[in-house]
């Protein structure tokens, strides 16, 4: 297809030139698809970007949480990486193909795990899943980088594990790392390869693939794939964790299914560590309850006032909402980070140093917000409705159990604060 010798050396200077960038040393060959110079030059502007990313400590951790089945608990966060950008968090999406290319996944890796090890205070008690590559299992720095960082889990791929088999089996025998094998099911997933690693002792997770959960209510051959999966697992011992939960109904029928765990925007977006902190006590009632006790005591010894916003959500909104709803009113109003899901359709908020009255002007600024983000999220629209509790000095300690059961509901005061 070339008119003239010309066009061939500028060609062939192009494909070396892509050579240099993502494959040193080895052979490169000429694809018409890529080899132009406008895509050589993307691909060397985004190597660029990677190398500065990584270099000015601009690759960040966020975390997606996973949710147990069972308890509606989170169970652990997924470790993605985000890029830093003029206050944007980019997507790693774009740039995966490129650093592994590069071969700048492994510094992304490690960037990654140095993170985590530098935030170990903040983990603690924390259930990390963490994406491992390829290139980073075989890297010298890989098993000096991993045995001390908290509850992980690696993600590795099949081809990964059988690779690398004699390594991660000594990892897994020597701290206290577990191993998940990640998009189960796409492409052509070896049975007898699972067996093979279970009863070696290398992985204790599947993921099941996310194109065959997000068609899952669409398509009866990715529902019986994902039905005979889970029946393998549980036979092998193996908890299952399904990805790409969008919508309410996919849920449904994960749960249905008898998978253990299950992750996805429509049970929450990756956030950043802070983020991920105010989440766990978002979903934490005993934190919120032990919070709650030491404002009640404050009541008495400080002579002040508390109130307590009870929201009862009337409609279905995902978790993920709610929590930005609940975010949003802490962001808007300061004047408490005290806040919790209590059940599925209920959020306490509790404010410290305010009187009914005043709360009622608070009550009236969370309806106004809850509009607001009606209208900015039609999908998924915020409807609620909110009563205030207020406790004072001279409330009698007959009358404040009252209150608080009246706010918390079904249980008795005494098993609960």
């Amino acid at each position: 297809n070339f008119t003239s010798p010309d066009e061939v050396i500028e060609t062939l200077e192009i494909v070396l030139h892509r050579g240099k960038i993502e494959n040193r040393g080895g052979i490169v060959e000429y694809n018409p698809e890529i080899d132009s110079k406008l895509e050589v030059a993307k691909l060397l502007d985004k190597q660029i970007f990677l190398g500065f990313a990584i270099k000015e400590e601009k690759i960040v951790p966020y975390f997606q949480p996973i949710f147990d089945l069972n308890t509606g608990k989170i169970f652990a966060y997924e470790v993605l990486f985000r890029i830093e950008d003029n206050g944007r968090a980019l997507p790693a999406g774009d740039y995966i193909d490129v650093a592994y290319k590069t071969g700048l996944i492994v510094e992304i890796d490690k960037t990654v795990l140095n993170y985590l090890k530098g935030n170990l205070d903040k983990l603690e008690g924390f259930n990390l899943f963490i994406n491992i590559s390829a290139p980073f299992v075989k890297d010298k720095d890989f098993l000096e980088l991993t045995p001390d960082i908290c509850n992980c889990v690696y993600e590795i791929t099949e081809q990964i594990a059988v690779d690398n088999i004699d390594k991660l089996k000594n990892l897994v025998k020597n701290s206290n790392v577990k191993m998940a094998l990640d998009d189960f099911g796409s492409g052509y997933s070896s049975i007898k390869t699972v067996v093979e690693l279970t009863t070696g002792g290398v992985i204790n997770y599947l993921k099941i693939d996310g194109s065959l959960i997000k068609d899952l209510n669409k398509s009866k051959e990715n529902f019986y794939i994902v039905e005979s999966v889970v029946k393998m697992a549980k036979t092998l011992g193996l908890k299952t964790v399904a990805e790409f939960i969008e919508n309410e109904e996919i849920l449904k029928t994960v749960k249905q299914l008898g998978i253990d765990y299950a992750q996805g925007f429509y049970l929450g977006k990756p956030k950043p560590l802070s983020e991920i902190i105010m989440l766990e006590h978002f979903y934490n009632k005993e934190y919120f309850l032990k919070q709650l006790k030491r404002e009640l005591a404050r009541v008495k010894r400080y002579k002040r006032n508390l109130s307590i916003l009870r929201i009862d959500i009337k409609n279905n909104v995902p978790d993920d909402d709610i929590f930005i709803f609940a975010e949003s009113i802490s962001n808007n109003l300061r004047i408490t980070d005290l806040f919790v899901k209590w059940d599925k359709h209920t959020l306490l908020i509790a404010a410290p140093e305010i009187s009914k009255e005043n709360a009622k002007g608070i009550e009236r600024k969370v309806l106004n917000l809850s509009k607001e983000l009606s209208k900015k999220n039609k999908i998924f629209p915020v409807e609620i409705s909110a009563e205030i509790f207020e406790i004072t000095p001279k409330t009698k300690i007959e009358d404040e159990k009252k209150v608080i059961n009246g706010v918390l509901g079904e249980l008795k005061f005494e098993e609960k604060v």
